[in-house]
């Protein structure tokens, strides 16, 4: 075998493998780069484990060709939840696959030496229209719209929601919502 042929075999056993490690590593996320902010943290969404890369995370349903798609929706807001004196961060997620429901949550990352550890999230409602996040003594003030509970789920949100949340023993736990006048321990 010439030079030139030895030559072009080894650039295209390169090339190969650079494309079998590109296909199968793409959707996984760099070790270094999981829980270096809210953005790429692992959340746990009704039992199971969420790894965002980027904020969005497809995983496959078993026996479909859909996806479950979980995304951050906004940015995330920035505060202290567990009284640590540290910035924690709080956001929204939106999880779609399958239907025409997209469900939103929301979720808190605590941050620990510059790592952020995503907690377990609080569910919000399907099709809502979010508002904003506030972080006040501990306490996440999320603002978001709901319909009224005899209305379709074509109808737009209309019914303004305060949902309280804090951290406690390592959960986000909901102490309350505030409904345009009402105000509603859970």
């Amino acid at each position: 075998m010439n030079k030139t042929k030895l030559s072009l075999l080894l650039i295209t056993i390169i090339i190969l493998i650079s494309v079998v490690f590109f296909f199968t590593n793409k959707n996984k996320p760099a070790e270094s780069s999981l829980g270096s902010d809210p953005l790429n943290t692992t959340y746990t969404i009704e039992g199971l484990k969420v790894n965002l890369v980027d904020g969005i995370a497809e995983q496959a349903i078993p026996s479909s060709q859909s996806k479950v798609v979980t995304r951050v929706f906004g940015s995330p807001y920035f505060g202290d939840m567990n009284e640590d004196g540290v910035k924690d961060a709080v956001v929204f997620l939106t999880q779609s696959g399958g239907g025409s429901g997209i469900f939103y949550y929301v979720a808190v990352s605590i941050n620990k030496e510059e790592k952020y550890t995503g907690l377990d999230v609080a569910f919000l409602g399907d099709r809502i229209a979010p508002q904003n996040i506030q972080i006040k003594d501990g306490v996440a003030i999320v603002n978001y719209a709901e319909r009224k509970a005899d209305e379709p789920m074509t109808a737009r949100p209309s019914v303004g929601v305060s949902k309280y949340l804090v951290v406690e023993n390592n959960l986000l736990k909901d102490v309350g919502a505030f409904s345009q006048g009402d105000l509603i321990f859970s």
